[in-house]
């Protein structure tokens, strides 16, 4: 018998077939590649908070949001993404049947000692009257730092009063596409 490094060639086996299926399984295409580094959260109109307790919200059969009573007419919510990640768009789908008021949508990173940032602005077109998509893929300071800052989104009629305008302003919800 042939000898390799001192060892008799009956001592060795080959690659089973059971093992070479099970490596081949641990072979990606980028495209599943990308596919596993990227995410999106979504968030819906009736998961966002008013900022002053004298605010109220309504919700709509389809979870949208438009402000009820109230002058202060900042919502907010939460937005949890993995540190690290790099956001790389902005998506929601607002109403907007007003004239001259309109609704903006807000991507913020509030410092934990003090103040926040914008990091995206999405605002609606006055007068569509129909549920219309936004999106921005515009993202300042877009690599998440969870240890330094958490995440908000903030939706206002920047305009006006948001409660006098009734349900001519309405917020869907919003999307956050990222990668890692």
């Amino acid at each position: 018998a042939e000898t390799l490094d001192g060892q008799d060639s009956t001592d060795f086996a080959g690659t089973s077939d059971l093992a070479a299926k099970a490596n081949a399984a641990d072979v990606y295409t980028k495209t599943e590649i990308d596919a596993k580094l990227s995410g999106s959260i979504s968030i819906s109109g009736a998961a966002f908070r008013a900022r002053s307790a004298s605010t109220t919200a309504t919700i709509g059969s389809g979870g949208e949001l438009f402000m009820a009573t109230g002058t202060d007419d900042r919502f907010y919510a939460p937005v949890v993404l993995p540190h690290g990640a790099t956001i790389t768009g902005m998506y929601t789908t607002l109403w907007d049947n007003e004239a001259t008021d309109y609704l903006r949508l807000e991507l913020q990173r509030v410092a934990y000692v003090s103040g926040y940032s914008t990091l995206a602005t999405i605002n609606s077109t006055t007068s569509v009257g129909a549920d219309t998509a936004y999106s921005t893929t515009s993202i300042v300071n877009g690599t998440i730092d969870t240890e330094n800052y958490t995440y908000v989104l903030s939706v206002y009629d920047p305009v006006g009063i948001w409660a006098s305008i009734g349900t001519d302003l309405r917020f869907q919800g919003a999307r956050i596409d990222y990668t890692m």
